[in-house]
Formats: C-alpha cells, structure tokens, sequence
C-alpha cells in the first residue's frame, strides 16, 4: 500500500521527471533549475525554474498534493513561450510514473497538471522575459517490501 509521501524530496522528485524528457531538455537549454532558482551567474536564455508553493495530503487519499510555480526564460516572448509549450508537453505526460529518488525513496506520480497561467511577464529588475504558471503534482511513497 502507498505511504503518503513525507520522505520524497517533492522538488527533487519534479526536476527528475523534467531532466527525464528531452524535448523539454533540448528546449531549455539554459537549464532546469529547482530551488533556490537560477544560479547567480545565469545569463539569460532559455530555461525553466520550479519552485514549491505549498500543499496537502488528501484525506481520502493516502497522497500529497504539491504546487509548484513555475517560470520558463527566454530572451524574447517567443523564446519564452517556446520553453513553456515544452514544460506542458513533458507535464501533460507524466501520470503513474515511477522514480527513484536519493535514498533509495521510490516516488509514485500520479499525475502533474497544469492549474494556472501562462501569464507573459518581464522581471523588473533584470528585464528578462518570462512565462509564469502554476501545476500541481499529486503524488505518494512506494513500500517496495
């Protein structure tokens, strides 16, 4: 029987899956960057950043619900949307997916979801063009005994 998921590393587990497709990779060739972001001699190209915004288990359900904020970089807003349109193409995929995480965790997903954006933005500070949206991942630990 799964166990709710409180030992998976959630942005470890998210990164994986994303590194996993090539599409995505190819596309974001600047990287794919969990917490805390971007390094800080990142220079601007096309890349994806995910960031946890929090969640829940389910009380029906022996599963975490997680959100993760998502933003994908390019020097342009074409170049942006690029990197999104594959973020959703690799996310649309992964339902029942199996990873093993550090440790030795085995992580079931069942399933990542898109639940908001795109919304075009521009970083005030540094100017880059970005996508901003949202998924939720639902996922849980596997007893591999």
């Amino acid at each position: 029987m799964p166990a709710l998921g409180l030992d998976i590393d959630s942005a470890e587990l998210l990164l994986a899956l994303l590194n996993a497709d090539t599409a995505l990779v190819t596309e974001a060739a600047g990287g794919i960057f969990g917490p805390p972001g971007l390094g800080k001699n990142f220079v601007i190209s096309k890349a994806v950043a995910i960031r946890s915004d929090g969640g829940a288990s389910s009380s029906y359900l022996p599963m975490m619900s997680e959100r993760f904020l998502v933003y994908c970089y390019g020097a342009t807003a074409g170049a942006a949307r690029s990197v999104y349109r594959a973020f959703v193409n690799a996310v649309h995929r992964l339902y029942n997916q199996r990873k093993t995480l550090t440790g030795g965790v085995v992580a079931h997903v069942r399933s990542v979801e898109m639940e908001a954006g795109p919304v075009d933005l521009v970083d005030a500070a540094t100017g880059w063009t970005f996508v901003w949206a949202a998924c939720r991942m639902l996922f849980c630990e596997e007893d591999m005994a």
